[in-house]
């Protein structure tokens, strides 16, 4: 077995705290808070104990745990002239020690001081607070507690006005298209100024083609509880729609937003740039050559092949054409002589590009 021995520091006395050890490791108890210490243990068996192994260094006894961090992504659930309705994350970081409980402070609108409110009975993360004056303009924090003690707050929630919800919300405002492409279109917009009564819980994001009589469609499935939203379904390319939102509260649905600008969905303008996977192409004579060369440009680029310097131009062998994504040279029936080098130059308003294939025909 092991013998275990501690000492304070500011003593000169050894004192043993178990001497039936049999694991390579101990913890000692009790120790006082504060303190420093320091620790030896010796080995024995039948013919005696050995020397004492000793730390080198001094212990400090303290808790290693500490209180809890700030709660985050507090919201308002309901409001009443009777109570308020509180939900909230728990702390990223619970200190060390599980959180035991919440402590819900309030403090008026004119007021200086936080004060404390009420406290969960548990860690329950939702709560319902029951001590408010109807009229008054109040706003609320949490804080997470542990053995160790109150942790910090989270960021209170807005100032909250104590009485039942009277009405929908006014209408969002500030209503914006920061990006669109041909598949989707984002949007953004700020809260309404009014909330009737009751806190925001929600927004409805409506889409319309731009037409003389507007078709309106709700893109969203659930009230989105952000300030922005991608509209991917439903869209198509290369059309112009309108976009509107909705707040929605306990009592219902605000009137719709003000109407977007029209927004055209297309990918962002760009200078041509191509995809050469190959720098070389074989043929068989008598076979049809067919060069492929994928690009990336909008709007789409006027197309120049020239073979060995020289322009080509199309006829009863050759022809040219440029798709959305892709340019094409084919030619029927290919000979020796259609052997060489193959340049293609890409040009928009934004910009060019070259790229060289080498033909070969065996």
């Amino acid at each position: 077995n092991y013998v275990v021995e501690k000492r304070d520091v500011r003593r000169k006395a050894w004192q043993a705290v178990d001497t039936t050890v049999k694991e390579l490791k101990y913890t000692v108890t009790p120790l006082n808070e504060g303190s420093l210490y320091v620790f030896r243990v010796a080995a024995e068996n039948s013919a005696g104990m050995g020397e004492f192994c000793e730390m080198e260094d001094a212990v400090l006894a303290k808790d290693t745990f500490t209180t809890p961090g700030p709660p985050y992504a507090l919201t308002v659930v309901e409001v009443t002239k009777r109570h308020v309705e509180l939900k909230w994350e728990p702390p990223k970081s619970h200190g060390g020690r599980p959180i035991t409980k919440y402590v819900i402070e309030k403090k008026e609108k004119l007021g200086s001081r936080w004060l404390k409110c009420c406290k969960t009975p548990d860690k329950q993360s939702q709560f319902k607070v029951t001590d408010v004056d109807e009229g008054t303009e109040v706003q609320f924090q949490v804080r997470a507690e542990n053995e160790a003690g109150v942790g910090d707050p989270s960021e209170p929630t807005e100032i909250l006005t104590i009485e039942d919800a009277t009405s929908a919300p006014s209408p969002p405002l500030e209503l914006a298209v920061p990006e669109a492409s041909r598949e989707h279109i984002s949007v953004t917009w700020k809260p309404p100024t009014k909330d009737g009564g009751s806190p925001i819980s929600g927004y409805h994001v409506e889409v319309a083609e731009a037409r003389p009589e507007l078709k309106w469609l709700r893109v969203n499935n659930r009230p989105i509880k952000e300030l922005s939203f991608r509209i991917d379904d439903g869209i198509k390319p290369e059309k112009k729609y309108v976009i509107r939102v909705r707040a929605i509260n306990a009592v219902g649905v605000s009137d719709p937003s003000d109407v977007s600008d029209k927004v055209f969905t297309k990918d962002p303008d760009c200078a041509p740039t191509l995809d050469l996977a190959s720098q070389e192409v074989v043929v068989v004579e008598g076979e049809k050559l067919q060069l492929k060369v994928p690009y990336r440009a909008i709007p789409t680029p006027k197309m120049v092949w020239k073979k060995d310097e020289v322009e080509c131009k199309a006829g009863e062998r050759l022809s040219m054409t440029v798709e959305m994504n892709s340019a094409h040279l084919d030619l029927l029936k290919s000979s020796r002589a259609d052997a060489g080098a193959y340049a293609i130059t890409l040009e928009n308003s934004l910009g060019s590009a070259t790229g060289t294939v080498t033909v070969k025909v065996i």
